[in-house]
């Protein structure tokens, strides 16, 4: 909600500027135009998720590193909870079970707690249950975000 006012008050602001710079100069320019073109541009890129989309290629190859290195632990099934980042991913527990290697995560402070499912075999999808919701991202990639 608080990133809704910011941008409100951004926009206000801007206008008021601009129609500012309109009554008070003579000289209009297309340089008046550029942050709001900047701004439409972002939002655009946010609302069809391209931040995302970007920090997901940059990041997969150190995600799929870490996973790799899970699954030569000699332990069969281990849990460690323990914080650390992977690339650009903040990572809040590592697990491996049944052959899947689980990153949680929480982006940001928020409720919501999701996991990237690392599932090296040809299984459609990684098991059900536990309250998630599983996406499958690509490859042996799937999103699994908790009720």
């Amino acid at each position: 909600m608080s990133v809704f006012l910011c941008a409100a008050a951004l926009i206000v602001v801007w206008s008021t500027r601009i129609i500012l710079a309109l009554f008070t100069s003579s000289q209009w320019g297309w340089r008046h135009l550029v942050i709001p073109v900047v701004g439409v541009a972002g939002l655009s890129a946010s609302t069809w998720g391209l931040p995302a989309e970007l920090r997901w290629s940059v990041g997969r190859p150190y995600l799929e590193r870490a996973a790799q290195a899970a699954l030569i632990d000699p332990r069969a099934e281990f849990r460690d909870d323990h914080g650390r980042r992977v690339d650009t991913f903040p990572v809040t527990g590592t697990a491996k079970e049944d052959g899947i290697v689980r990153f949680t995560l929480r982006p940001g402070g928020s409720v919501t707690v999701f996991d990237y499912a690392y599932v090296p075999d040809a299984r459609s999808r990684p098991p059900a249950g536990g309250g998630y919701h599983h996406r499958h991202i690509d490859g042996p990639w799937w999103l699994e975000i908790r009720d």
